[in-house]
């Protein structure tokens, strides 16, 4: 029988003042050999380390941004500036996969007092429904309100995100330099729009006072193993503990009034 995945997690998640979250993680995979000589395959182990995800500070920029220009474009018909602003939302308010978000046509916005999205064909073709805040559904609303408007065709099968050029669902390419492009206007660093994956991630495992099986049926994610890694994002009781250490044995707690530098030596800070 195989062995159950092992994860390994580095580089922890260092919480900021008041929020609980300052940083996010990149999601990298290195290689492991088993050592279990009857296993002769490599297993994939993902890490997360603290890297391209989006800081909390960078989604409010991009936020504020994305809805500062709604107004406008939606107003003036611009359509492309509206469909970023509203990919912007729906990237971060629902944790979907860029070729997810592609395939959602308006039917599969569920936009009612219970607002969900619903996934057709994810991830192994696997069919999921995910529920969505109030929020969004109302962005949802008015994208759509927006899409009439325009005489965009909003029947059943139709597109959520449709192509000015093709008139089809815009490719997953497209949806990528779309995010991208907010990005960019919003003066803030590049991330791929995966990475709003895992800042969706993050943000509702801590919401949801680390339930693990609620993100992982948000996220659909096959195995739990795979949400587990979210774990070493954030953990208050981690930080604390960490900070604490020296603590736990008398005579052994750090106290920095206490510490005399060395004569010649310089700190990191210094």
């Amino acid at each position: 029988m195989p062995k159950p995945m092992q994860i390994n997690l580095r580089s922890p998640f260092e919480a900021s003042k008041g929020s609980g979250i300052s940083s996010f993680a990149n999601l990298s995979s290195t290689k492991e050999r088993s050592h279990d000589p009857s296993q002769k395959q490599n297993r994939t182990q993902w890490l997360l380390e603290p890297t391209r995800i989006l800081e909390p500070v960078e989604i409010s920029q991009l936020l504020t941004f994305a809805r500062a220009t709604r107004d406008d474009a939606l107003d003036r018909g611009l359509k492309v500036a509206v469909r970023d602003w509203f990919l912007v939302e729906l990237a971060l308010g629902s944790g979907l996969r860029v070729f997810e978000l592609a395939a959602l046509t308006c039917e599969d916005m569920i936009l009612r007092a219970s607002a969900a999205l619903r996934v057709r064909h994810g991830k192994g073709d696997k069919a999921r429904v995910v529920r969505i805040a109030q929020a969004l559904r109302q962005s949802a609303e008015l994208y759509v309100a927006w899409k009439e408007r325009q005489r965009e065709p909003v029947a059943p099968s139709s597109p959520v995100f449709m192509s000015s050029n093709t008139g089809r669902a815009m490719t997953v390419r497209g949806l990528q330099l779309s995010f991208a492009r907010s990005l960019r206007k919003a003066g803030l660093p590049h991330h791929g729009i995966h990475d709003a994956r895992h800042t969706y991630a993050t943000l509702l495992l801590k919401a949801s006072g680390g339930n693990l099986r609620l993100v992982q049926r948000q996220l659909g994610h096959a195995s739990l193993a795979t949400t587990q890694v979210y774990l070493g994002i954030f953990s208050e009781d981690l930080e604390q503990s960490v900070e604490t250490l020296y603590g736990c044995v008398p005579g052994l707690a750090l106290k920095k009034n206490k510490i005399k530098k060395p004569s010649g030596l310089r700190m990191n800070n210094e």
